[in-house]
Order: structure tokens, then C-alpha cells, then sequence
């Protein structure tokens, strides 16, 4: 799973998010400029044929903070809780993965310790878990969390991709 950028067409029409590389490259290629920093939105200089994808949002009420989310199908595309930037990450193989060296080591649901063979470490189950889910996160590019206003996507990308946005 990746982050995605939002893309709106000349008239300022939504049209179905794309992939970061895709974005940094109909930038450097002058086929796009940025239209919000956050969260991050191109806007195409050349009209296209619009045939967006249906994205749904959906909202989690908790009992002191509200999360929003956007899905298009399953995929998470944007979301925000806590007053955080959220990172969709997979699921696969976190609870058989090894927080600590990385190893698979197999066990079944009912078992709520993980035991490493491996190296040895010793954790409950959940926050093996959590701490995998943590990793994952942090290799999709985004190193901090950020509250919402101190984050500015356009330092990283400028640099990706030489493109200077004004």
C-alpha cells in the first residue's frame, strides 16, 4: 500500500487519485501544478476525458475525536485521526513477523506470545504487532508524524524530483 496524491482536472473536477511517481512525473513534465499542499492535490494543465473512480468517506465518531477516511474500493487512499496524517499499511504477516530480527516465526491465533527462536526476543502478541505495522509504516516514505499545518510534502518532492514549486 502507498500514499496517494489527489488529482483535479482543468475546471478543478475531482478526478481517482494517483500514485506518487506518477504525480512527480506529470510535474517535472510540466503537465500538472501543485494545487494544495495538504493534503496534496495536482491540478492538470491539459484537459482530459474524466472517468473517476467512486471514492467513499468514511468517518469514525470515537467517544472524543472523530477519524475520517477515503476509500476507493479497499484501498485507503487518504485518512486523518487524532489530529495525524494516517498511512495505510498491509496487515500480512505482522503477527508472524519478528519485530526484532524480521524472521517468520508461525503460531496460531490462540497464542499470545510471541517467542522468537530466532533471537530470542520476548514480546506480547499485539505489541509485536503493533511495532511491525510501525516499520511498515515508517518504510512507505513518511518518517514523521506530523500534526496537520507543520507538514510540507513539497520540500520531499521538490527534491525527488527537481521540480520547484512556487
Amino acid at each position: 500500500m502507498s500514499n496517494f496524491i489527489f488529482v483535479l482536472d482543468t475546471k478543478g473536477r475531482a478526478l481517482s487519485p494517483c500514485q506518487p511517481g506518477v504525480g512527480r512525473s506529470l510535474l517535472k513534465a510540466a503537465k500538472a501544478s501543485v494545487f494544495r499542499q495538504f493534503p496534496f492535490t495536482i491540478i492538470l494543465n491539459k484537459e482530459v476525458p474524466a472517468n473517476p473512480e467512486l471514492l467513499e468517506l468514511k468517518l469514525d465518531s470515537g467517544s472524543k475525536t472523530t477519524g475520517i477516511a477515503i476509500l476507493q474500493g479497499v484501498r485507503a487512499i487518504f485518512g486523518v485521526k487524532y489530529g495525524k496524517v494516517t498511512i495505510a499499511v498491509s496487515p500480512q504477516y505482522t503477527s508472524q513477523d519478528c519485530s526484532n530480527c524480521g524472521e517468520t516465526v508461525k503460531k496460531s491465533l490462540i497464542v499470545r506470545t510471541h517467542v522468537c527462536p530466532h533471537c530470542g526476543f520476548v514480546a506480547e502478541r499485539d505489541r509485536n504487532v503493533a511495532v511491525n505495522i510501525l516499520q511498515k509504516g515508517l518504510s512507505v516514505g513518511q518518517t514523521q508524524t506530523h500534526t496537520l499545518g507543520e507538514f510540507n510534502p513539497l520540500a520531499s518532492l521538490e527534491q525527488s524530483c527537481g521540480v520547484t514549486v512556487g
